[in-house]
């Protein structure tokens, strides 16, 4: 009787390991953080004789931990590589940005109040998930953990590349 007693505990034992083990590595390289405050504006255009051209300006009051945001969003299907320029300021606080080109590296740099960060690279443009005909750029943000950015702003432009 006492083997059969032991043996339900160094089962559940091992079962908690398991789940705080997965749990931990599902953690591990996640990405998520906070945006409030997010306003956005685009425009496009889409000519017989012109690019394609899309730019959008926005602003964020408070970003915090290490989202994605979207500084292109567009109800059109875009497809090719497209030349992105972006200039990113903060008014309080420091962080990291970066967008993915066309050979998926990263690129950006660190941005902070006076020092303006400007992005110029190409990009492909990615589906909106949930949408067959909205595409979108996305910035990765990383703020220092404990730390938050206050009134990020940005200028985004997507000319197609020909």
């Amino acid at each position: 009787m006492g083997r059969k007693a032991r043996w339900p505990r160094l089962a559940g034992s091992a079962l908690r390991c398991f789940v705080a083990s997965c749990a931990a590595l599902s953690l591990a390289g996640c990405t998520s953080g906070t945006l409030s405050g997010t306003q956005q504006s685009c425009e496009s255009t889409f000519g017989l004789l012109d690019s394609k051209k899309v730019s959008c300006t926005g602003s964020v009051d408070t970003v915090s931990g290490s989202p994605s945001l979207s500084v292109i969003e567009i109800g059109e299907s875009l497809n090719g590589a497209f030349r992105l320029e972006t200039t990113i300021t903060v008014g309080r606080g420091t962080a990291k940005a970066s967008v993915t080109d066309v050979d998926d590296q990263k690129v950006g740099g660190e941005v902070s109040p006076g020092d303006p960060l400007r992005i110029a690279t190409v990009v492909y443009p990615e589906e909106v998930p949930g949408s067959e005909d909205e595409e979108k750029v996305d910035l990765q943000i990383q703020v220092p953990e404990g730390d938050e950015v206050r009134d990020l702003r940005y200028e985004a432009t997507l000319i197609a590349q020909d």
